[in-house]
């Protein structure tokens, strides 16, 4: 029984490796600003369908700020001409968590405020797999972002951040 189910798990493993170019792992550098998508995986999952995951994490300081978030995004996408290959348009959907450090104006009190946002939107964009392997995938889109602060102290107390916000993608990356 084993011999048979391992059989049947090598042929579909390598069936599914020997259809051209169904799977692309992509890095996106804008996502270091805070994004979801610093590193995903996109796979075909018909003609002209795809399915993507990704995670994405960042952190800076800026001045007496700073900022780190970690979060996760799910894409369907659908394309005109062949999966992974051409203009497509898709919808997301993400979780990001992250904090947020501010040193006071008058003070020298460092303020402190949690955040998660759920987001749903669409996407639209174009992406180029070559022959070589090589991929480079160019999006724009829009999601609705709703963001829950945690914040102790009260310093944030007036933070607002939800609404639509614009969604922009730049991968590079390998397709195999």
């Amino acid at each position: 029984m084993k011999k048979t189910l391992l059989s049947l798990l090598t042929a579909a493993l390598l069936g599914f490796a020997a259809q051209a170019q169904t799977i692309a792992i992509k890095a996106n550098p804008l996502a270091l600003l805070g994004g979801t998508d610093l590193v995903s995986g996109e796979f075909k999952i018909g003609d002209n369908s795809s399915v993507s995951a990704g995670l994405g994490a960042a952190g800076y300081k800026i001045s007496g700020s700073k900022y780190s978030s970690f979060g996760g995004e799910a894409q369907y996408r659908y394309y005109f001409r062949e999966s992974l290959h051409g203009w497509y348009v898709g919808a997301k959907a993400g979780y990001l968590a992250g904090k947020v450090k501010v040193q006071g104006f008058f003070d020298e009190k460092e303020y402190e405020t949690k955040y998660g946002s759920l987001n749903a939107g669409v996407k639209g964009g174009y992406q180029w797999a070559f022959d070589s392997g090589f991929v480079i995938d160019l999006n724009l889109g829009a999601a609705y972002s709703s963001f829950k602060y945690d914040d102790n102290d009260g310093a944030f107390s007036s933070l607002k951040g939800s609404g639509i916000l614009p969604n922009l993608g730049f991968g590079l990356g390998f397709a195999f």
